[in-house]
């Protein structure tokens, strides 16, 4: 059972990166901004951008906090009950 419950947590984090980079990849797209632009914002090369944004690598939420702020934007959390009535 406890298996099971690290699975769905994992598979949980996955999507929530997920659901981020298509976030960022459609404010990028509204704001007309390029790679290399968010790069700049961030003080990173455009290649780390790259690799980020391609699900290459596993994003920290620290990490998912920076490009956020430097998009103007916060990332909020939130502490749910997967089985609401228990």
């Amino acid at each position: 059972m406890r298996r099971l419950r690290m699975k769905a947590a994992a598979k949980n984090i996955e999507r929530f990166r997920a659901d981020f980079v298509e976030r960022v990849a459609a404010l990028m797209k509204e704001r007309h901004l390029e790679q290399a632009d968010l790069a700049r914002l961030l003080g990173v090369n455009s290649s780390y951008i790259s690799i980020l944004l391609s699900g290459n690598r596993s994003l920290k939420l620290d990490t998912m906090a920076k490009i956020a702020a430097a998009l103007g934007m916060e990332i909020r959390l939130e502490l749910v009950n997967p089985r609401p009535g228990e």
